[in-house]
């Protein structure tokens, strides 16, 4: 599946039987994408599918300590400390 991004920037509608949502579409069609071609739309072959795997040099682990939220006392918090 190629994506297509049209020279007019944020276009949405049909083209080459081919739909765009603001300036992109896709299509596996040679006769459309050789239209969009001649046409001055910028064709990427193969679009990039979204990867579920981590991106090297990030990990699963959980945020060090120093970057959780500190808790910040509560009312009711507050009452008990007093008694």
């Amino acid at each position: 599946m190629a994506h297509i991004q049209t020279p007019v920037k944020g276009f949405t509608g049909i083209v080459a039987g081919v739909s765009f949502a603001n300036g992109v579409g896709t299509s596996d069609d040679p006769a459309a994408l050789a239209y969009f071609e001649r046409h001055g739309y910028d064709v990427m072959p193969h679009a990039p599918k979204p990867s579920k795997t981590p991106a090297k040099g990030t990990s699963k682990s959980p945020l060090p300590k120093s970057a959780e939220p500190s808790k910040t006392p509560t009312e009711g918090d507050a009452d008990k400390e007093q008694a």
